[in-house]
């Protein structure tokens, strides 16, 4: 079934959005998924005073700029395209104005303008990345992948490693505080390479696998105490299969199938279809894995976010599949493009699936700082139906705004794939951020979610 969009989501008890308040502002509708430029009600500068250092708007201002401020969390800034912002120290809303103390590029009488805050719920710590590339196993880029706690008290990642846009290689770190984190391998070497035993099979013999998502832990069978996770992997062929692959917490594989995941009617007609795989979960006692389903024979492509329903873990038969959204069923929007669901999080008995989009050629985008670039929104169910929650993107880099939120400059382009893992009340959020093309490095935010 597909998505659909409602503005003002009506929970009886507290959710999620009681505490990922909105941390960008694009329009007075507060819907970011409008499908046209027209049908949307923007800030539109009507005076800048250059002097003074005062922009005047035709619109009233957000209610939330009444927490402006210099603390790293109050800081919002109203921005045009990528660089071009003010950093607003104070606000008039009975003249609809805003004074800046701080300017880069030129913002003009005209303008539309949204205003930005990264980091009002989430903190961003440490401020600067926890892993970068390594020559040896991630020229290009390192991935994030998934997180479980080991029985020493420790943390484990899985950490994917790219060469250009192609993960080659996979290495195990562990950390003690989610901050800090050392490769396992006493010389920082990589645990797993492409083609090679055991990822070895038919449908992953080729130079790309990469594991992604989140992982269950299995807590019956033969299997238990084990870890589900999925990978992706290619055949010699150049066709793109997804697989679940039990492990260890050492990450040791202990099973790893024979043949890939079958999704009833998503089939691989050709290598232009790929079945690219986002982690296993288990909600309500069911197995799921979480798969996009690409289709190049289209342009732009088209990614189908599907929950796929498992009868086990090993060797798993799909037996219901999910569709969450199309990327055609989205035109002009941010979803229209390169957007696929990449981790789940149930809180307090609703199933919330976090989506990662890149704002490319979308009508209602293209004047704004996202334009082109990679952020994260929320879908939640409604009535069996997935809704987008409008006033995403909820997690946003800082908008090429270093300037403001000093130390931020390797992540002032785009997120990219991340992971959730929640401690108590702790919601950690590890993430791939870059400053620009193929510098894709892992950060942490932190958001404080009561339980």
């Amino acid at each position: 079934m597909s998505a659909t969009i409602n503005i003002r989501p009506n929970f009886s008890t507290l959710s999620l959005f009681d505490y990922l308040l909105p941390s960008y502002i694009q329009n007075t509708e507060r819907n970011n998924f409008t499908t046209s430029a027209v049908g949307q009600t923007r800030y539109k500068i009507t005076i800048h005073d250059t002097v003074n250092k005062i922009i005047t708007f035709d619109q009233p201002l957000p209610t939330e700029l009444s927490e402006a401020g210099t603390d790293w969390s109050k800081r919002w800034i109203a921005t045009a395209t990528p660089g071009v912002l003010v950093y607003i120290s104070s606000v008039d809303f009975a003249n609809k104005s805003i004074t800046y103390s701080y300017k880069t590029g030129t913002l003009s009488v005209g303008n539309n303008v949204c205003f930005c805050n990264p980091y009002r719920v989430w903190t961003q710590n440490p401020v600067y990345y926890i892993i970068g590339p390594d020559t040896t196993w991630a020229e290009t880029y390192p991935g994030v992948g998934p997180i479980w706690k080991h029985s020493d008290g420790d943390y484990r990642m899985i950490v994917n490693g790219y060469t250009k846009y192609v993960s080659n290689y996979m290495a195990l770190f562990k950390s003690s505080d989610l901050i800090t984190w050392t490769n396992v391998d006493g010389t920082g070497n990589y645990k797993y390479k492409a083609g090679e035993a055991p990822f070895n099979k038919t449908w992953c013999t080729g130079t790309t696998m990469s594991i992604l998502g989140g992982c269950v832990k299995i807590t019956s069978g033969i299997y238990s105490n084990y870890y589900a996770v999925t990978n992706i992997g290619r055949n010699t062929s150049g066709a793109c299969y997804a697989g679940v692959v039990i492990i260890d917490e050492d990450f040791n594989i202990i099973y790893i199938p024979d043949n890939p995941l079958t999704i009833p009617g998503y089939p691989l007609l050709s290598s232009s279809y790929l079945h690219l795989a986002y982690g296993t979960y288990s909600f309500n006692n069911k197995l799921y894995a979480n798969i996009s389903y690409r289709n190049y024979t289209v342009s732009p492509w088209e990614d189908i976010s599907l929950l796929c329903e498992l009868d086990k873990w090993d060797d798993p038969t799909v037996i219901n599949v999910e569709k969450i959204f199309s990327t055609l069923d989205y035109p002009n929007t941010p979803l229209a493009e390169n957007a696929y669901v990449f981790d789940f999080l149930e809180y307090r008995n609703t199933l919330y699936a976090f989506v990662v989009f890149e704002t490319w050629e979308s009508a209602n985008l293209n004047d704004t700082p996202l334009f082109r670039n990679f952020e994260v929104g929320v879908m939640y169910k409604e009535n069996d139906s997935w809704v987008m929650y409008p006033q995403s993107p909820i997690i946003i880099n800082p908008v090429a705004a270093s300037g403001v939120w000093s130390g931020t400059y390797w992540c002032s382009d785009s997120l990219g794939n991340g992971i959730f893992y929640r401690i108590g009340n702790q919601l950690n959020f590890l993430f791939n951020g870059k400053e620009g093309a193929d510098t894709y490095k892992i950060g942490r935010m932190v958001l404080t979610l009561p339980e």
